[in-house]
């Protein structure tokens, strides 16, 4: 065979035939990618280290240890379900300013501190007007600490009034992020989740391409 004869058809159809591999590779580092970035930031984010249950009475009470898991801000608040009239719940809690209640109103009265190994970390207590958050449940920021992974810690909560009419509500203490905290990780997250998301579908698009290219071309060659 001359050099300017065509080859024949299907005689190098093997080397021809376009790999499947490396768009296996892309959108299988694309799903590793989502899984880790879900681990790593979502899940955290949304996790509460501690909830304790707040005494009725006036008491002290000492959790249990927890660690958080990232070092980060974390504040440190009591969260109430909504179930009375929310002006009713932020003037039992001292937010007067959504409330437009009298601060004089407010039951909730407590200490707070964190310890670590039986050293104080940090420490405050619940005043007017310390902010919060209001969705399906109310929380009450009565203040925050610096955490480090790995430390172990214990909140130790002084009950300082009668808390009954706040018992519908389930009051407890919770741990939680710091909410200027989770956006810059959570944006990351999201940025990271959404270029894997691009990458993995144009990963499959050439999957479904290189796969119909084959099949097309062995119909043609027998």
């Amino acid at each position: 065979m001359s050099q300017d004869e065509p080859a024949p058809i299907g005689s190098d159809s093997k080397t021809a035939l376009p790999s499947t591999r490396l768009p296996l590779v892309l959108l299988t580092l694309c799903l590793t990618i989502t899984a880790a970035v879900n681990w790593l930031y979502y899940l955290p984010a949304v996790q509460q280290p501690l909830v304790l249950p707040l005494p009725i009475r006036p008491t002290r009470v000492l959790s249990s240890e927890f660690q958080v898991n990232k070092p980060l801000q974390y504040q440190v608040e009591v969260e109430l379900d909504r179930v009375m009239p929310s002006d009713r719940l932020n003037a039992l809690i001292g937010e007067t300013i959504t409330s437009k209640s009298d601060p004089k109103s407010m039951i909730l009265h407590l200490d707070w501190r964190l310890l670590s190994q039986g050293q104080l970390v940090a420490s405050g207590k619940a005043e007017p007007d310390q902010g919060g958050g209001w969705g399906p449940t109310i929380h009450k920021s009565v203040g925050h600490f610096q955490g480090q992974p790995g430390r172990s810690y214990r909140l130790e909560l002084t009950i300082l009034s009668d808390l009954t009419p706040l018992q519908p509500a389930n009051p407890r203490a919770v741990i939680q992020l710091h909410p200027s905290d989770t956006k810059g990780p959570m944006l990351n997250a999201g940025l990271v989740f959404l270029l894997a998301l691009v990458v993995g579908l144009a990963s499959l698009l050439e999957l479904i391409l290189v796969l119909y290219s084959r099949r097309k071309r062995s119909k043609f060659t027998r």
